[in-house]
């Protein structure tokens, strides 16, 4: 009866016989207890369960830290029955589950075969949370601080688990819990950086599709300044068809008086890696464009990362739902609920109207739910006002009224108007503090080196690459800094930075940001090893060249705006518009709208980042060059922009555009008439005509 610390008994907790591999945080019943009557009794047994033990893998009576593998040590022989009354992450209780074998107290091993859990997704299951790097992790909590239920996360085993939920009950399930971080971001911050900054981690779904159920993540919240939150899903590494993803938001504070956003329900008929979507519930209208009549009751503005357009209905194998609340006029529902899509820059109704949902109703709110062909920014409209508790989120939403007064201010570094010899010329110049002079990468090493500039201190700059494969990862200086010399002489100053790349990598984008820009660059990796010059790495930098003769023509902080991008000719009502760009990417066609007074211009094979766009005023224009901007690659957005240039002919237009846009509005106030210059002659011609006609017959008769 006084056994030593050496007679173990050991549990291995396998999956399944397809997949043998072991599966950790099940919890056990041990009968009787193996630790009765034994010298550390007291130690191990509670009193009142004398006859019963539990342990769960890695408790505090579990001796190996192995996930799978269960190690009680110091038990005595004996007879024992085992039984799993929990299983691991995503397995749950099988309809019939057997009883478990007997082992006998002997020396030596006894084999279990144990069937009382198994994998299923007939009920609601949780999925592991991923594990998470120190390093990521450190970010979430230091950079991010990350609370859950308003407690500080105080390791990675803290992350909330995923669900797979049955269709019956996805919406009335508990949601995982959600991850609150404090650090805030401005207004238009993409999810990728939202992502990459915050440490949002990598979270698998599940790879095999079994229909009836759904996959729920837990969401990621972020302040913005000036009011309002960014509510992020996590990255889903991959997407298959038969998917259904559901973005459960009715949990969390959205920064309105109450929670607006219930549920976005997206059944996926689409493959895709590294999926993400950000979005920002407003009760105002942000986009400057009016609606067609009542009040602004909801806008979700939806932004998205990955390789799957949510804008382009065969994304989906049923159309999307969203799942919405709108606050009450007085004790009454809103009337007259209009859904609305922004589209070249006005908002268009959609059809069928959202239907009421009087399940989701709360004592401040009604519920609705609307049903679309595919997802993007939406704003529903209503006859009456709902009741406002608070105008916080209104007044972060003025900012871009204002926003174009400082588009038109015209900033110095928008502006210098320097030529050679400091004299005035019609070159325009541009100051630029950033940039990303070359990425190279080397698979068979597995590392990238990114060579940046900057005119500030290289302590203020960061460099992160996002990649299918790894993730979010931060750059770091690299040893070998060959630019020493080149620093010397020029005020932008170039750093090499190298980051780890995983050697089946087939694509990561570089984000470069300081304390005032950031611009990003992406990259299709295309075998072993490749040098890339991104496209507005060609604007000069005082010429980046060794010719001392001209190192003082041209300041080396100003840079001369090259549109070797592309120019295109568009023929509009017999009028040619000559249109200049610098993108990544080109410009294929033109669309003109006199009612909304717009040009939108059709994109292809747009990589993203910094563009420029020389536009004729003769095309549209606005007074006092207040413009506003709009890109569409689902969903469609508005964009800030700075105007570069600016004469009675032309004004060029610089703005960050995401990865494959599909068209730029520019929206003005007068734009080129339908009637061009050469019709209207004619026309004028031909009244001249009728009008001789016509005297001729009164003289006739």
């Amino acid at each position: 009866m006084n056994n030593t610390s050496t007679q173990v008994l050991t549990i291995f907790n396998f999956q399944t016989a397809d997949n043998p591999f072991l599966a950790g945080n099940a919890t056990f019943l041990i009968t009787p207890n193996p630790y009765s009557h034994t010298t550390n009794a007291t130690d191990y047994v509670d009193l009142m369960t004398w006859f019963n033990f539990v342990v769960t893998d890695n408790d505090r009576f579990d001796s190996d830290l192995t996930a799978g593998v269960i190690e009680l040590v110091g038990v005595n022989n004996g007879t024992y029955s085992i039984m799993q009354i929990k299983g691991s992450p995503g397995f749950g209780m099988a309809e019939d589950p057997s009883a478990s074998d007997d082992v006998f107290g002997t020396p030596g091993l006894a084999y279990v075969t144990q069937t009382f859990v198994n994998f299923t997704s007939s009920t609601n299951v949780e999925i592991q949370a991923p594990q998470i790097s120190d390093a990521v992790f450190n970010k979430m909590k230091n950079n991010g601080g990350a609370k859950i239920n308003g407690v500080a996360i105080s390791s990675a085993n803290d992350l909330p688990s995923a669900m797979l939920v049955t269709t019956a009950q996805k919406l009335s399930i508990t949601p995982p819990s959600h991850v609150v971080f404090t650090t805030a971001f401005p207004p238009n911050t993409s999810p990728n950086t939202l992502i990459a900054g915050l440490g949002i981690p990598t979270y698998s779904a599940p790879k095999e599709i079994t229909s009836g159920t759904a996959f729920v993540p837990p969401l990621f919240v972020a302040p913005v300044s000036g009011g309002g939150k960014f509510i992020v899903s996590p990255v889903i590494d991959e997407v298959q068809p038969g998917s259904n993803i559901l973005l459960r938001f009715d949990k969390i504070d959205q920064g309105t008086s109450h929670p607006l956003l219930d549920t976005i329900d997206l059944p996926m008929n689409a493959y895709g890696t590294n999926i993400g979507v950000s979005v920002k519930v407003d009760t105002a209208n942000p986009s400057g464009v009016s609606i067609p009549s009542g009040n602004v009751g909801v806008f979700l503005n939806f932004t998205e990362t990955g390789d799957i357009d949510f804008g382009d209905s065969s994304s989906y194998s049923s159309n999307p739902k969203i799942y919405f609340n709108l606050e009450k006029s007085g004790n009454s529902c809103p009337d007259g609920v209009v859904l609305y899509l922004l589209d070249s820059g006005h908002w268009h109704e959609m059809t069928p109207a959202p239907q009421r949902n009087s399940g989701k109703d709360t004592s401040h709110t009604c519920g609705y739910s609307a049903e679309v062909k595919h997802f993007s920014s939406y704003l529903v409209g209503t006859d009456s006002s709902g009741h406002s508790h608070d105008n916080s989120s209104h007044d972060s939403h003025s900012a871009h009224s204002d926003s174009h007064d400082s588009h038109s201010s015209h900033s110095s570094h928008a502006h210098a108007m320097m030529g050679h010899e400091g004299h005035q010329s019609a070159i325009t110049q541009i100051t630029k503090d950033l940039n990303i002079f070359e990425i190279e990468y080397d698979l068979s090493n597995g590392i990238a080196f990114i060579t940046i500039g900057t005119t500030g201190p290289i302590g203020d700059v960061e460099v992160q690459i996002y990649s299918r494969e790894g993730g979010a990862t931060m750059a770091k200086l690299s040893q070998n800094q060959p630019y020493k010399q080149f620093n010397s002489e020029q005020k932008m100053k170039k750093y090499v930075f190298e980051v780890s790349l995983r050697n089946n990598e087939t694509f990561f984008r570089v984000s470069v940001e300081d304390s005032k820009y950031n611009i990003n660059s992406s990259v299709n990796i295309e075998g072993t090893h490749n040098k890339i010059v991104p496209w507005f790495a060609n604007i000069h930098d005082g010429h980046d060249v060794t010719h001392a003769d001209h190192m003082t023509d041209i300041s080396p902080a100003e840079f001369e705006i090259k549109f070797d991008g592309g120019k295109k000719t568009f023929t509009y009502n017999g009028v040619a518009f000559l249109v200049k760009y610098e993108m990544a990417g080109v410009i294929t066609g033109l669309e003109v709208n006199e009612d909304s007074k717009s040009a939108t211009f059709l994109l292809d094979a747009v990589a993203g980042g910094e563009s420029i766009v020389q536009i004729p005023r003769s095309l549209v224009d606005a007074a006092g060059d207040n413009f506003v901007v709009f890109v569409s690659a689902s969903p469609e957005t508005q964009l800030d922009y700075e105007i570069l240039a600016s004469n009675s002919e032309y004004y060029a237009l610089k703005m960050t555009l995401p990865e494959n846009a599909k068209t730029l509005t520019i929206v003005g106030t007068s734009v080129v008439p339908e009637f061009g210059i050469l019709v209207m002659l004619v026309l004028t011609a031909s009244l001249m005509c009728v009008v001789l006609m016509h005297r001729r017959m009164l003289k006739a008769w």
